[in-house]
Formats: C-alpha cells, structure tokens, sequence
C-alpha cells in the first residue's frame, strides 16, 4: 500500500522536522488513490467538497467537507477519495510527523 508521499495528486510543499505538508488536487470525478496515513494529519477542506470515501473492509461512503473544515485522519488510516461534485477537490493536508500526546483543547477565558 502506498502512502501520502507517493499518492500522485499530494504534492508536497513544505518539510521539517515537525511537519510535512501537501496540497492535494483532484479534478471532478477523478480519484486519490487507496494509500495509507503513516502520522497523524490535519486535513483543512479548500471550498466545499463532495466525495466518496472508500476504507479497506467498510462500505464507501458518501461526505461533504464544508469550506474550511478540519479533519483528523490518524496514524494507520486508509482510504480513497473519489471526487463526486463539478468543483475540484483541494486539500491541505498536514502530516505531524511527531507522536501526538496529551491532546486537550484549550479555550480563551472569558473576561
């Protein structure tokens, strides 16, 4: 199975020690191929999105991604994303390439 860095629509753009980060293309009714997510990674939707995800051993499923949305897709994750809609699929999908603990969210204080 393939990964994120060999998938022909992730171009990677930017690399360091923390992070990897992809700018995923697809045209209308094409497809990113079934590959595996070796890190976690934050996937932040470029306008709305329809899609078709495909998971080894699951039904596919139909999703839209709104504008903006983030996604977590974590390590060991493997799928396919058909483009289903007339708008190409754009991604920006940033693999941390350092293990995740302690997650928590924090919010501001009111004042």
């Amino acid at each position: 199975m393939i990964t994120m860095d060999e998938e022909p629509h992730d171009h990677l753009v930017l690399q360091n020690d923390y992070v990897k980060v992809f700018n995923v293309e697809v045209s209308p009714g094409d497809s990113i191929v079934l590959h595996r997510h070796d890190q976690d990674t934050v996937a932040i939707a470029i306008g709305d999105q329809l899609v078709m995800v495909g998971m080894p051993g699951k039904p596919d499923v139909h999703s839209k991604n709104a504008d903006a949305q983030v996604r977590l897709q974590r390590s060991g994750y493997m799928h396919s994303t058909r483009v289903d809609g007339d708008a190409p699929y754009q991604t920006v999908a940033v693999e941390l390439l350092r293990p995740q603990t302690n997650f928590h969210i924090r919010f501001p204080h009111a004042e």
